[in-house]
């Protein structure tokens, strides 16, 4: 299994987790609006796979985001041979940072990818 990776940049439709392939959370982010969208994708290298992903937000303080940490939501999705994905949609929330925590992936090769619409 490969290492989490994750890319954190303050514009619209930033990628906050490319390639997850293993459970845990990924670093914060820094939100910059309080109008966001956040979309998980599935794939796989061959036949069915799921995942579950658990939205975590924060308002700091800024050297330690994890110490207020608010649920925003939970993404399950489960896809065939090609990429399915699922999203939601935290309307106006007020936090400065954002990660996501996979909590369950299953399937041959199976990775996450996640998009922060801003």
């Amino acid at each position: 299994m490969s290492d989490q990776r994750l890319a954190c940049a303050n514009v619209d439709n930033l990628t906050v987790a490319a390639g997850l392939t293993t459970t845990g959370a990924g670093p914060w982010c820094y939100k910059g609006s309080v109008y966001s969208t956040v979309t998980a994708v599935v794939t796989t290298t061959s036949g069915n796979g799921s995942a579950t992903v658990n939205v975590e937000l924060s308002n700091g303080p800024d050297s330690s985001p994890v110490a207020n940490i608010t649920a925003g939501g939970t993404i399950t999705i489960t896809s065939g041979a090609t990429p399915r994905g699922d999203g939601l949609n935290l309307g106006i929330a007020a936090y400065k940072y954002i990660r996501l925590n996979v909590t369950a992936i299953t399937g041959t090769g199976a990775a996450v990818n996640g998009y922060l619409g801003t």
